[in-house]
Order: C-alpha cells, then structure tokens, then sequence
C-alpha cells in the first residue's frame, strides 16, 4: 500500500502506511532485515516530503543496521545503496564535510567490491562532487579537481550507460555546474 501510494505521488498518506508498518514489525517481531527494509522506505518518504533531518536520522540508522547484520556487512551491494542513501543525505542537509569524508571512503570500497565502471560507483563519485560544489566554503582549487574528475567520470559513464542515461545526465549537469563555480570564484 505505501509503495502504490508513493508511485501515486500521496506520499503524506505513504508516511502514514509506513509508519504503521514499522511499528507493526517492531511489536510482531520482524527480523532485523525486514526493519531495515521498512525503515529504508520509511527514509525514502520522508525524503520525498523535504524532512531532510528525519530522513538522515533514518539512513543512519539503515546504514548501521546493514553493518551490523549477520548476511551484510561494509562489502554487500546492498549496504553500499544504503551508504549512497546516507551520503545524499549528508548532502542535502549541509553536512559537506562529513559528506566528504563518508562519501570518499564509500566510493572506494564501491570501487573496489563493484569496479570503476558500476553505476553505484558513477553515483558515489556524483554525490563525492556535489558535497563540493554546493559547499560554498571550498576553494576554486579544490573545485578545478572536483571538474578533473567528473570529466573522467563523465566519459567513463557515457562509455557505460550511453549519453542519455540519467546517471550521465546527473554527472555532465554537475561537471556544468562546477565549471559556473569555478567561474564564479
């Protein structure tokens, strides 16, 4: 029910569905997959809904859990989508510096566990340039290398995914927007 309303863009009445649905795992028991599952959608609306805080504060908490359990750990694909979550999240709510900091290390093991060239790792490396070019506070410098490696980035997932995907599109509006940063300062 919360993902056909999700799907149906009511996604006030998502949150609500999803709210009961962990509450109910929580009281019948569920395992500790199937929580982080529902509080993974959970985080999905609130972000959709602009709570960008109680978002983060979810992603967190998926993020941990991932670690934690038994069948995941930091290498499976699955901790690292949650780990992308997380680093958007960072982003979007200003925390650029622990962004970083999380992000890089992120998109290294997605590097290594996935290789250079898997769209998790094209998503890293987007979220890595957005924590430096929405920051305001860093430097042309540390700008002109974020461009760098867009551009590499850039070729390598048009080489991929083709020119048109959306994970090349992201890509090619950032390194656009780098260029006006850089420009700008």
């Amino acid at each position: 029910l919360g993902n056909g309303l999700s799907s149906a863009g009511n996604n006030e009445d998502a949150l609500a569905v999803r709210e009961a649905e962990l509450a109910m795992c929580r009281r019948l028991g569920a395992t500790e997959g199937t929580i982080l599952s529902v509080q993974n959608n959970l985080a999905g609306t609130y972000y959709k809904l602009r709570r960008l805080e109680q978002a983060l504060s979810l992603r967190r908490d998926v993020y941990s859990g991932h670690l934690r359990h038994r069948d995941l750990g930091p290498l499976h694909q699955s901790t690292l989508i949650a780990a992308l979550n997380l680093s958007t999240s960072l982003v979007d709510t200003g925390n650029y510096a622990e962004a970083r900091a999380f992000t890089r290390k992120q998109m290294k093991l997605a590097t290594r566990v996935l290789g250079s060239d898997h769209p998790i790792t094209f998503d890293f490396q987007w979220g890595y340039s957005r924590a430096f070019t929405l920051d305001k506070g860093v430097s042309a410098d540390q700008l002109i290398e974020v461009a760098a490696t867009l551009e590499k980035t850039l070729k390598t997932a048009q080489r991929v995914l083709g020119r048109e995907h959306p994970d090349t599109f992201n890509i090619r509006g950032e390194l656009a927007f780098a260029r006006k940063e850089i420009a700008r300062r």
